[in-house]
């Protein structure tokens, strides 16, 4: 989902985040508990998020249907299929929509892990 489409009412100062390689994403999670909350990508140019929706409690009203699922085959209990079929090219196409929408009506502005200057609003730590 485009991340300007959330909301941290609460709690940004608890906010971190880490990244395993250096082009990887930025797997964000609270320090209080090390909740996940979601990756972005470390370029604030695509202002997406993919939510660890089981993890945070959001309903599906709130964030929209799961449109894609990556390494099921890595999950450590059965996961079902889910989203919108299997492969990369509709996850892609609907990726590119979402930051196409985002950045022509402003979305991708208010990104709330990415500050003004599109930088992650809290220090990455570097596990590589």
């Amino acid at each position: 989902m485009s991340a300007g489409k959330l909301r941290i009412e609460s709690g940004a100062d608890l906010l971190a985040c880490r990244q395993f390689t250096a082009k990887g994403p930025l797997r964000w999670h609270v320090t209080c508990c090390k909740t996940p909350i979601g990756n972005t990508l470390s370029s604030a140019f695509f202002p997406t998020i993919a939510l660890a929706r089981c993890a945070v409690g959001m309903p599906e009203d709130a964030v929209g249907p799961v449109i894609g699922q990556f390494f099921r085959r890595d999950a450590t209990e059965r996961v079902g299929k889910v989203g919108l079929g299997r492969g990369w090219p509709p996850i892609l196409a609907k990726f590119g929509k979402i930051v196409i929408a985002a950045r022509m009506n402003g979305e991708h502005r208010k990104n709330p892990y990415m500050g003004n200057a599109g930088r992650p609003v809290a220090r990455v730590q570097r596990d590589y």
